[in-house]
């Protein structure tokens, strides 16, 4: 348990610049709900309802609910807030950033009047699938190690004459700044940075996101069966910046003031997939629905770098940069199956459930054609550390006419095994919203989505630092403005 412990704990420590790994994988398939307001506000619980255009991302038979034409759009604001421990030291950060969350357009075509199939439909539907926007500071003390001893130790065994040629090039980052120093007449080396306190400050900053546009086919069956099918493309933009200060307290100790290590990484990529999925109406009041999704297939490209400077007295400062780094690698996503149920009480309420089943252990990270990327170990790693999930969304709607009162909850499992981190890293969400109808074809919504989860995460090697203990939590305000044709 305990190697598997650090396996995981290493995972989740940063270190951009050294290579593709399992924390990779997951970013891009660890995935909530985003969308319109009326599906946000009802926990996303909407795979037996359909007649939603976000809906239609979970369950493609949803479009066959259709009966007339629809646009709408949903822009929101996102507020993520971060409050992190590290060593008894509380710090809280945060970052604000405005989004669409779906823009939708859907045609109904009516059957001929002698045929069971009332209905055909097409859909152009977005989706922002996952927001990367995020500011994450960790600042606790420190007096038993240092980021300069992993250093030292990725050295080892490198001849100084060899920095330049052997990735990440920490050694020659380390070593050109006087951070690390090497044993006489050997290739051991040895952090400059003395045994004292050291106040360590981690700041990270990301932004991106994971979106999807659907070009979904369905039917309606006589009014009863409903199916669809849709074609997925993705795009994944992603950007992280990050800052690893630290700074001796006790100045007597040494000439050696502070270093600042500073990672780069950006990521664009494309994917695509294929979605299908059922609702069949038992009677007027009982649905029931169940839609597939299949491996995403994603293309990806990297590129990252990184700098230290190492601040002496006197004045003396050293800054030495990395090359960029290009790295290209296709993921693939594991499927997803959902099974819902609708219950209507007419025209003034319902309640809807959704559950979800995604085996994160599934993915693969793999080089393309000609690359020295070995993703072995990263692979064994997704294998070991990740399990399948069973995820739930619930939400309900009461309608006093021409509003709407809606709320909704949703519970994420965690991806890692149960019993491998301190901190589940679950997610919990909770929703609400309201809408309200004017004209004879316009609908305005609005919702509020927050969420919160716990997690571990490690400045360096977990064998040598305490996990710091860090709580997110996202609010979402979106709104919806939409018409029916």
């Amino acid at each position: 348990m305990k190697k598997y412990l650090l396996i995981i704990a290493a995972s989740l420590a940063t270190g951009i610049g050294l290579a593709q790994n399992e924390s990779d994988a997951l970013r891009y398939t660890f995935l909530d709900f985003n969308g319109s307001a009326r599906y946000s506000a009802m926990g996303g619980a909407f795979g037996a309802l359909g007649g939603d255009l976000s809906a239609i991302y979970n369950n493609p038979a949803g479009i066959g609910l259709y009966r007339s034409g629809e646009v709408s759009l949903s822009p929101g604001f996102v507020l993520n807030n971060s409050n992190s421990t590290f060593n008894g030291t509380s710090t809280s950060d945060g970052k604000f950033n405005f989004n669409i969350g779906n823009i939708g357009l859907a045609f109904a075509i009516p059957g001929r009047k002698d045929s069971k199939i009332r209905f055909t439909q097409f859909g152009v539907n977005y989706n922002r699938l996952k927001d990367h926007h995020n500011y994450y500071t960790i600042n606790g003390e420190n007096a038993t190690s240092s980021l300069s001893d992993v250093f030292a130790d990725q050295a080892f065994g490198i001849p100084v004459s060899s920095f330049g040629d052997v990735q990440p090039f920490t050694g020659l980052l380390a070593w050109e700044t006087f951070l690390i120093d090497q044993s006489a007449g050997t290739n051991v080396y040895e952090s400059y940075v003395p045994n004292g306190l050291l106040e360590q400050t981690k700041t990270i900053e990301t932004s991106g996101r994971v979106s999807e546009t659907d070009l979904t086919f369905g039917i309606n069956y006589d009014d009863r069966f409903y199916a669809g099918g849709s074609i997925g493309i993705q795009g994944i933009s992603y950007k992280e910046n990050s800052d690893h200060k630290e700074e001796l307290l006790d100045t007597d100790l040494s000439d050696f003031e502070d270093f600042t290590y500073h990672e780069e990484l950006e990521t664009v990529g494309s994917g695509v997939n294929i979605n299908l999925g059922v609702i069949y109406k038992l009677n007027e009041q009982l649905r029931i629905g169940g839609a597939w999704h299949s491996p995403k297939y994603y293309s990806l490209e990297d590129t990252w770098s990184t700098r230290i400077t190492t601040n002496f007295e006197g004045g003396e400062t050293y800054t030495e940069n990395s090359i960029v780094g290009f790295n290209e690698y296709s993921l693939t996503t594991p499927s997803r199956f959902m099974g819902s149920a609708a219950y209507i009480l007419g025209k003034k309420a319902l309640v809807s459930a959704d559950y979800e089943y995604v085996n994160y252990s599934k993915s693969k990270l793999k080089a393309i054609q000609n690359s020295p990327a070995d993703f072995t170990d990263a692979n064994k790693n997704i294998s070991e550390l990740y399990q399948a999930t069973h995820n739930l969304r619930v939400g309900g709607e009461y309608r006093i006419l021409p509003i709407s009162i809606r709320a909704g909850a949703a519970y994420y499992d965690s991806p890692y095994l149960d019993g491998f981190t301190e901190n589940k890293a679950d997610l919990l969400i909770f929703t609400a919203g309201a809408g309200i109808k004017f004209g004879n074809n316009n609908y305005f919504d609005f919702a509020i989505k927050h969420s919160r989860t716990t997690s571990d995460f490690y400045l360096y090697d977990p064998s040598l630092v305490s996990a710091a203990t860090l709580e997110h939590s996202n609010n979402t305000l979106r709104f919806t403005l939409g018409t029916k044709f």
